[in-house]
């Protein structure tokens, strides 16, 4: 009684029976097929040596035709393009990494600079160091009027006037202050030292923080290098009251995120404390939860009553 479910399994009826017996005659004869081939069927070998012979002479031919067109001659690092770059060996990844960091403002001055990119890996940087050439600008030799009635051409005056300004040190700016708040794109262009991709940064960043309250800020401006910082300072000037402050008793966890000198984990923490006891009432009541000095930083862009 306790097995028969088992031997229920196997109780079939006449025409099954007859169905499992054929599908074992169709397996056999296959298995027998798959051993017996090899013996009815022999396998004929093909020679292959003269067609190998043939395509190695063929891949030579062609790495000769390659030596001979492409010729990679010295070349500026802070200069060189992509094709040859990759013509010299350089990975195509690691040439990104290269346009990359010039693109940001880096200079490469010597080999070791070279050598930092990331990927670069020593057998490429070994064959990269008979190509390439740091080229250093000259400054212009610039012909001046003299004091005596000699006529001279002053038209070289004009052709390196551009040049010179980058040599001649200037005591005072030659352009007024600019106030960094209320300053858009085009004036920002104006100022030594500031392109379209850096005003277009200092703006937006500017925007996050609701206005600079020292020019000292513009440092945390992505992009911007310190000898740029030390150029363009002297002409910039801050209007402290056009700054814009928020209520850290009503500010969302979205609007604390957002703001450069809060981000995601002090909000966390802002909120959480600000559940747990309540309102704050003074910039101290934060002492908890950042330190002095970036306390100080964000003090002028907090409100704690309207």
């Amino acid at each position: 009684m306790r097995f028969e479910w088992l031997t229920g399994l196997f109780d079939f009826s006449r025409k099954d029976r007859n169905g499992i017996l054929i599908l074992l005659v169709v397996i056999l004869i296959l298995l027998v097929l798959r051993i017996s081939l090899p013996f009815l069927i022999p396998i004929r070998e093909v020679n292959t040596s003269k067609w190998n012979v043939e395509v190695d002479q063929f891949l030579k031919s062609q790495e000769v035709k390659i030596s001979d067109t492409i010729r990679i001659i010295p070349f500026d690092p802070n200069s060189v393009d992509s094709l040859t770059l990759v013509r010299a060996g350089v990975p195509v990844r690691v040439v990104g990494y290269w346009l990359n960091y010039r693109r940001k403002g880096g200079v490469f001055r010597d080999m070791a600079g070279v050598r930092r990119i990331y990927g670069l890996t020593p057998m490429v940087f070994q064959k990269l160091q008979g190509l390439l050439v740091f080229e250093k600008p000259a400054a212009p030799q610039v012909k001046f009027k003299p004091i005596l009635g000699v006529r001279v051409q002053t038209d070289s005056l004009k052709q390196y006037k551009v040049s010179v300004d980058r040599y001649v040190p200037k005591s005072k700016p030659a352009l007024g202050s600019l106030e960094l708040n209320g300053a858009d794109s085009i004036s920002l262009i104006r100022i030594p030292g500031i392109g379209s991709i850096l005003a277009s940064r200092i703006i937006r960043y500017r925007k996050m923080l609701g206005g600079f309250y020292a020019v000292d800020q513009l440092r945390d401006v992505y992009g911007l290098r310190p000898t740029n910082y030390e150029t363009l300072s002297p002409y910039l000037t801050i209007d402290q009251s056009t700054v814009v402050n928020f209520n850290l008793n009503f500010s969302t966890f979205q609007e604390l995120c957002h703001h450069p000198y809060v981000g995601y984990k002090l909000a966390k923490k802002i909120i959480r404390l600000r559940n747990q006891k309540g309102k704050f009432s003074y910039v101290t009541d934060l002492s908890s939860l950042i330190g002095a000095d970036s306390l100080d930083r964000l003090k002028p862009y907090l409100r704690f009553s309207d």
